[in-house]
C-alpha cells in the first residue's frame, strides 16, 4: 500500500507520551525509535510529552483538530494518551 507523503516528502510519526512511569509510553517510544534507521530520511519523529510545555499545547491542538474546540472544552474530549499518530497530509 502506498502512503502519500507530507509536503516535506516525509511521513511524520508522533508519539503522545505521558511519562516514564506510564508503562506503555516508553515501549511505544522505543519501538518507533528502533524502526527509524530502517526508513533513513523518510520519517520525521516527534515525541509529544503532554505533561510538559510545549507538548501540552500540541496535545490540545491535536485534540481540537480531531474533536473540535467545543467538544474539547465543553465535553472534555481529548486525544487518547499512549497513542501513535502519523501525518501524510497537512491535516495533522
Amino acid at each position: 500500500m502506498e502512503v502519500p507523503l507530507a509536503e516535506s516528502g516525509k511521513i511524520t510519526i508522533a508519539v503522545v507520551y505521558k511519562a516514564d512511569y506510564c508503562l506503555p509510553c516508553p515501549y511505544m517510544d522505543e519501538t518507533v525509535r528502533e524502526i527509524l534507521p530502517e526508513y533513513n530520511g523518510y520519517i520525521d519523529y516527534q515525541r509529544i510529552d503532554f505533561m510538559q510545555s510545549p507538548g501540552r499545547e500540541r496535545f490540545l491542538e491535536i485534540s481540537c483538530e480531531l474533536f473540535g474546540e467545543e467538544a474539547v472544552w465543553n465535553k472534555c474530549r481529548s486525544k487518547p494518551v499512549q497513542s501513535i499518530l502519523y501525518q501524510w497530509q497537512s491535516c495533522f
